[in-house]
């Protein structure tokens, strides 16, 4: 018997709501409130990561429904297996501008992973905004370690690109406040079958290489 119309909308109300009580994203949103995620009653560590579809894809891997991955948690799974709860939110397409609706969490976070400006690049978001807007987002959270994730120059389709100035920014402001920099620039320069044709999304080997940049990241931090 073919379900009714009726039923197939139940069925997707309970879906949703079983996905928002895991603490899943669907593509694009943006949480209005976080929780920390995390197989431990006790973890040694809350890690939040911020960042755009490069961290939407090192989290779940695809952003289609139609990839077996969908919607697992790989990075937050690797964050717990190290002792640590983790929170991700990604956004596609995500600037800076993103993080002013980012900053829902019940307790503050030890560790925040800023894998952000890529995008900022993309759209030629003014330096001074972009600085602006990561400044006071980690202002709320003083004694957070931050983890400063460095960009791939490759802009695609031409655009102007502000990238050296970008992670030569990130890399000043790390050693200024006693961050991290993370330089995956560098780690993945001599890694071509780690980046897709654009020369800037990540492969599935490159969002393990990805991850694990992130990882040795929170490391220096903790």
């Amino acid at each position: 018997m073919r379900p009714s119309m009726r039923q197939l909308w139940l069925l997707s109300v309970a879906v949703l709501a079983v996905l928002a009580l895991a603490g899943c994203q669907l593509p694009g949103s943006i949480p209005s409130g976080w929780t920390w995620v995390t197989t431990m009653p006790d973890p040694s560590a809350r890690v939040a990561v911020v960042g755009d579809s490069l961290t939407w894809q090192a989290e779940h891997g695809s952003s289609s429904t139609t990839d077996p991955y969908y919607l697992r948690h790989h990075l937050i799974d690797q964050l717990n297996a190290q002792g640590w709860a983790g929170r991700v939110a990604a956004k596609s397409g995500a600037t800076t501008d993103a993080l002013r609706m980012w900053a829902g969490w019940a307790s503050p976070p030890d560790v925040i992973v800023m894998a952000l400006g890529t995008n900022d690049n993309y759209y030629n978001v003014p330096m001074a905004t972009s600085v602006a807007n990561i400044r006071g987002y980690l202002g709320r959270w003083p004694s957070a370690c931050v983890v400063y994730v460095g960009v791939v120059p490759s802009v695609p389709r031409g655009i102007d690109d502000t990238a050296p100035t970008w992670n030569d920014w990130l890399r000043a402001e790390a050693a200024a406040t006693g961050s991290v920099y993370v330089d995956w620039p560098a780690y993945s320069a001599t890694h071509p079958t780690w980046f897709t044709s654009d020369l800037l999304h990540h492969t599935a080997a490159g969002q393990t290489a990805y991850r694990q940049a992130i990882l040795e990241g929170i490391k220096q931090c903790l």
